[in-house]
This record gives C-alpha cells, sequence and structure tokens, in this order.
C-alpha cells in the first residue's frame, strides 16, 4: 500500500519505457535465465529544465518520506490510469543553474 502520492507533472513529456525483470542462475556450468513477472514494468523518466527550488525541495521531501527506491508510491502517468511506482535507483539528479533553478531529472519504475 503507498502512502504518498506523486502529483508532479513534469515539464516535458515522460520518456516510457519498458522491460522484464530476470532472474539468472549457473549451476554446474549451465546458465538458466527466467522471467520474473508476467509483464514489462513501466519505467517513467521525467525531466524539468528550469525547476523552481520550491518544486526540487517538494519532489527531494517526497524521495525522503519514500527512502528513495525503498518504498512505493501513487502516480497517474497521463492518460493512464494510477499505478504504484518507486524511485529508481540512484535517480535523483540536480543541477543548479542559480540559487533559485536548476534542471532535474527523475526515473519512476512501475512496482508489480
Amino acid at each position: 500500500m503507498a502512502a504518498e502520492t506523486f502529483d508532479i507533472c513534469a515539464e516535458f513529456p515522460y520518456v516510457r519505457v519498458s522491460q522484464r525483470r530476470a532472474v539468472s542462475s549457473a549451476l554446474g556450468g549451465i546458465r538458466q535465465v527466467r522471467q520474473v513477472n508476467q509483464r514489462e514494468i513501466r519505467v517513467y523518466t521525467l525531466t524539468w529544465d528550469e525547476a523552481p527550488l520550491v518544486l526540487q525541495r517538494r519532489i527531494k521531501a517526497i524521495w525522503d518520506a519514500t527512502y528513495g527506491p525503498v518504498c512505493a508510491m501513487n502516480y497517474t502517468p497521463e492518460g493512464e490510469s494510477q499505478i504504484e511506482v518507486r524511485f529508481a535507483q540512484n535517480t535523483l539528479s540536480r543541477v543548479y543553474d542559480s540559487a533559485v533553478t536548476g534542471s532535474l531529472t527523475i526515473e519512476l519504475e512501475e512496482v508489480l
């Protein structure tokens, strides 16, 4: 159950990538790979070129509240229904242009 809701819209249209998860194991020189999930995991990359400091602090507060990529939160992608996502591992990227703005990129991945 997600405790947080990520309701911030990206400055630019998000990039959606789908991927499958797999587990790989080697036993006696034979490598076996099997799919973990039944369908592809959706990954959303959200970007802001000139994110105001207020927005950056709000996203950082959500990052802290969900312990980064640990806890799930609710997110409604444009034109889709609400899903549970979490921050992808180490994907909060901030570059400060000035004292009040900067570019910001995050990646959210669907929780199955």
